[in-house]
């Protein structure tokens, strides 16, 4: 009973919740799967009611049914029997994640027995989220009455348990949250009650009961403790470059003390602003905000008409022909889009206010709500095509090949940003001071001018650190920031927007969901003579944010093999939902994981090991890190591993993959280098202040800038120290001129930042140059000021340094473990062996790596994105549905390898690569080795051959997959 409470959220919920909350979630909200009210239901416990003159006592299932609460009336107390001594007592609770997560199904069993120990005297079996509310199971439990604790009487429970567990449609029409599906619901109950009685059966009568094969059906299992182990070499002719130092900006921001946009206390005056969004898709009649403006503390409402009151423009200037608009104008194009804005002096009456305007539609538009529909409906609105030549005389001759086809979808993924969109913006008397968490100031800055009707000298655009982007606060930051700047010239106060979560998720896209089909052709050895590729990506209602986007490439496999050439298409297609973006990797990652997924089949169709088909086709260049990973991670032995598991175990398999990349930073079309500056500034005291360009977004760009700084001025004395040097905050167009300055995406800012850093200190070292050896660090400094020099500097890394970029080759292998009655998934290991150069910061650099790894595995895993077929809302808008990886779905042993390598391109930044991204794109290995443990559960069951497994594979597809009737 206590290791199921300790599933019920996470230590935080269950240290200020109670039990007695709990219930009366679960009474109010009659969908709610409630953990403690699953478990009262089994222990049959009475609850009481009290209010100032008296109490009642009502047993919890009358309770949960019952009327609702008098006035005055509390919940005050809970009786539980316990159970007897002889009972056994099991529960489960099947979740999405490993923690923080509502059941897809809970059960509970508690098994009676009369004198002699193995005659069931009761069972009582409780399962949640099949009704509305716990469903007490007589039927079933009536069936094994006085039957023995055999196999035998668990198939006539289970004969009985299909008419009785009736998945009920949930309370409500479209409802507000994700439906799980029925089948797999139904198919848990099942599941659960088999593994409650193997359970049983070895604890009452030990495990020569049940065949041995059989005994994972009752094993938990228990997740050790996580670890890690980084392996690097470091350069100490560059130190402290290369060393790991830690992240400058970690401490405050760990402890909470790194101020943030939305950190900073609020001048007299200010307001915040709460977006108001549609509902539905159609024509506005009317907008009534009359009850809103009455609740106390609210200033006023803002709409599509302030705008041009104000003297701007509605439309939201973000990219090249725009058609989005900072406010809904006439009519709305998808649900989530903002409407208008209320301001008040706090959040809390923003928020309420918010929610009593209504809005009158004239006609509604039929939405659509999907990428196969928006194809059927023609709504295809940009193609790209790669075209390969094939080569007739190369390997594979085409008229002897084997052709086989493919497809996979994939939902998107949200940002998922710690900060949500979030932008301050303050009249300063001639114009505006605008502080936005953005990836790019002078994009912000272009985009506010043309939308706010400001001239470029009226208005500052700042930042100081951003909490998380990943792409998605480069376009899509802009809708804050300019609702913001209107409210604010229209109040001519202070105005704080701050995208409360749920708000941030439904107004506002991400990565795009896609659908891929593809026909290849291959010979006997595995070796490809011919591939087709078609995409279908799903950008929104607009193309406006996924400008460029391709989800398809060959990645590391040789072109040189494809006698029949290569064809690989993306179509960006519209429907009925918010703008999707840009994300971490964009159009990389899903063309790595798309053209995997090709090789996949290839060596199932073969009946050989994925890596012979991966090596057969695989490009030279990426060798060395194959090799290096194969042998660290010792993949033959893991392959065995897993094999003896499988053929030891019928109810948990395990799955091993290997996948590499080849990141090749600067191959987008839109490449075009990187451009920053930096002004470095040693005062008279010795500290070095250093004001970048590079957006910190938790990257580390300020640590790395700070060790440039400190590498190349310590060769001015030894004893200068890193703790000289800090970076200048906020970031500001004010500053200097930010025209040409590229923004930070695409993991190269940070070296270009590091190279314009080290050529402002290069010219600074040039200037004190004539008082090295000195002494020490101050008294060069002292020497330099008696003498009058000049020690400040700006220095840049132009857009020609390095612009034809370089390879980054990258490498993962994946363990993983499933329960293939649930479907519930364990990453055991993911090892990562990634050529980043000479690393400029390996600790800075690891934690990129690894948290491309966590991000791909919640693409591929637990981050579902659920659209109303009704209106193609997202449905999964805030963290109750939408599930990024927990600290208990993180793989146990996390290994990552930075080999000894040099990047010796032109232009290369102290022989450096990106980290930033690259991993993200063989993190599609985790869903690849879940997929070869599926395998090994469909052949226990005689089905063999290649099968469809989609992004993300979550319990219910992975346990669909494995076909699992026990």
């Amino acid at each position: 009973i206590v290791d199921h409470l300790l599933l019920v959220a996470h230590p935080q919920v269950r240290d200020v919740g109670s039990w007695a909350g709990n219930v009366m979630i679960a009474k109010t909200h009659k969908d709610f799967p409630s953990d403690v009210c699953l478990l009262l239901t089994l222990l049959e416990a009475v609850v009481t009611v009290s209010d100032s003159k008296a109490s009642r006592d009502v047993d919890i299932l009358s309770f949960l049914r019952g009327d609702d609460l008098k006035l005055g009336e509390i919940l005050s107390k809970v009786c539980i029997p316990l159970p007897k001594t002889s009972d056994v007592v099991d529960s489960f609770k099947i979740m999405r994640r490993h923690m923080n997560t509502h059941a897809e199904v809970n059960a509970g069993f508690r098994f009676r027995f009369k004198n002699d120990g193995i005659t069931v005297d009761s069972l009582r079996m409780v399962v949640g989220n099949i009704a509305i509310g716990p469903l007490v199971c007589e039927k079933t439990a009536a069936a094994v009455a006085g039957k023995p604790l055999s196999l035998d009487s668990l198939k006539a429970a289970r004969a009985i348990l299909e008419t009785e567990a009736v998945v009920e449609p949930p309370s409500v029409d479209d409802p507000p949250f994700v439906v799980g599906d029925a089948d797999y619901r139904k198919g848990l109950a099942d599941a659960l009650l088999y593994k409650a009685w193997i359970g049983a059966m070895v604890k009452k009568l030990g495990a020569s009961s049940v065949p041995s094969n059989e005994l994972t059906a009752a094993q938990k299992y228990v997740r050790p403790a996580s670890s890690g182990v980084q392996h690097y070499e470091v350069d100490p002719s560059t130190a402290p470059v290369g060393q790991p130092v830690t992240k400058v900006d970690g401490p405050a921001q760990a402890t909470g003390e790194a101020p943030f946009t939305a950190d900073k206390p609020l001048p007299q005056g200010a307001c915040v602003g709460y977006l108001v969004l549609a509902r539905k898709v159609g024509a506005i009649a009317a907008v009534h905000a009359t009850a809103a403006l009455a609740v106390g503390g609210v200033v006023g409402f803002v709409a599509a008409d302030t705008v041009k009151a104000i003297g701007g423009d509605n439309t939201l200037h973000s990219t090249g022909g725009s058609k989005y608009t900072i406010f809904a104008e006439g009519t709305t194009v998808h649900v989530g889009q903002p409407i208008g804005m209320i301001c008040a002096t706090t959040f809390a009456a923003a928020e309420m206010a918010a929610k009593l305007v209504q809005v009158d539609y004239s006609t509604e538009v039929e939405a659509v709500t999907s990428i196969s529909e928006a194809v059927e409906r023609g709504h295809i609105v940009d193609g790209r095509t790669i075209h390969v030549p094939g080569h007739p005389s190369h390997h594979v001759a085409l008229g002897s090949a084997r052709t086989t086809t493919g497809a996979m979808t994939t939902t998107g993924q949200k940002h998922f940003y710690m900060e949500p969109q979030t932008t301050f913006a303050v009249p300063n008397g001639l114009g505006l001071t605008v502080t936005v968490a953005s990836q790019s100031l002078n994009f912000s800055k272009d985009v506010l001018r043309k939308s706010l009707g400001l001239s470029a000298d009226k208005l500052v655009v700042e930042m100081a650190r951003v909490g998380g982007s990943y792409g998605g606060k480069m376009w899509m930051s802009q809708t804050a920031a300019a609702a913001a700047g209107v409210a604010a010239l229209h109040f001519k106060r202070p105005v704080l927007v701050t995208l409360d979560r749920s708000v941030d998720m439904l107004s506002l896209g991400g990565r795009p969901a896609c659908e891929l089909e593809w026909s290849v052709s291959f010979d006997q050895d595995g070796a490809l003579a011919k591939l087709t590729e078609t995409v279908n990506a799903d950008v929104g209602v607009y193309g406006d944010y996924a400008v460029g986007f391709s989800a398809t490439s060959l990645n590391v496999y040789n072109v040189s093999w494809l006698s029949g050439g290569a064809h690989l298409k993306t179509n960006t297609v519209n429907t009925t939902s918010s703008l999707n973006s840009i994300m971490r990797a964009p159009g990389e990652f899903q063309g790595c994981l798309f053209v995997e997924a090709v090789i996949e089949q290839v060596a199932r169709e073969l009946g050989v090991d994925p890596t012979q088909v991966q090596e057969k086709n695989m490009e030279a260049t990426v060798r060395p890190v194959w090799d290096k990973l194969k042998s660290s991670a010792d993949y033959s032995s893991l392959r065995a591993a897993a094999e003896k598991f499988n053929s030891d175990n019928r109810w948990r398999k395990r799955g091993v993959y290997m996948m590499v990349a080849d990141y090749h930073l600067g191959a987008s079309e839109f490449y075009t280098g990187y451009q920053e500056k930096c002004l470095v500034k040693v005062e008279n005291d010795g500290t070095v202040s250093l004001d970048h360009t590079g957006m910190e977004n938790g990257q580390g760009i300020n640590t790395k800038a700070a060790q440039a700084a400190a590498m190349r001025l310590s060769q001015l004395a030894k004893d200068f120290d890193l703790s000289l040097v800090s970076t200048v905050e906020p970031r500001s167009t004010s500053h200097y001129s930010w025209t040409m300055i590229s923004p930070t995406w695409g993991s190269g800012t940070s070296e270009a930042v590091v190279q314009a850093v080290i050529d402002a200190c290069d010219k600074i070292a040039d200037a004190l140059g004539p008082y090295k050896g000195k002494g020490t660090w101050k008294e060069v400094v002292a020497a330099a000021v008696a003498a009058g020099v000049d020690m400040s500097a700006t220095g840049e890394h132009s857009r020609t340094q390095g612009n034809f970029g370089y390879h980054v080759y990258v490498g993962c292998c994946a363990v993983a473990e499933i329960d293939v009655l649930t479907g519930e998934t364990q990453v055991l290991s993911v090892d990562v062996v990634h050529d980043s150069g000479k690393s400029l910061n390996p600790a800075v650099d690891i934690g990129q790596i690894e948290g491309c790894i966590v991000q791909a595995l919640g693409f591929c895993l637990t981050e579902e994105q659920v659209k109303s077929k009704v209106d193609g809302r997202l449905v999964n808008c805030g963290t109750w549905d939408y599930k990024i990886p927990s600290g208990l779905d993180i793989p146990v042993k996390f290994s990552v390898t930075l080999p000894k390598s040099d990047n010796t391109s032109s232009g290369n930044v102290l022989s450096s690569k990106a980290c930033g991204e690259p991993a993200y794109c063989v993190g599609g290995a985790v869903l690849f080795a879940v997929k070869d443990a599926i395998y090994a559960a469909r052949k226990d069951r005689g089905v063999t051959g290649w099968f469809q497994l989609d992004c993300p594979a979550s319990v219910g597809a992975v346990q669909k997959a494995c076909r699992s009737s026990a």
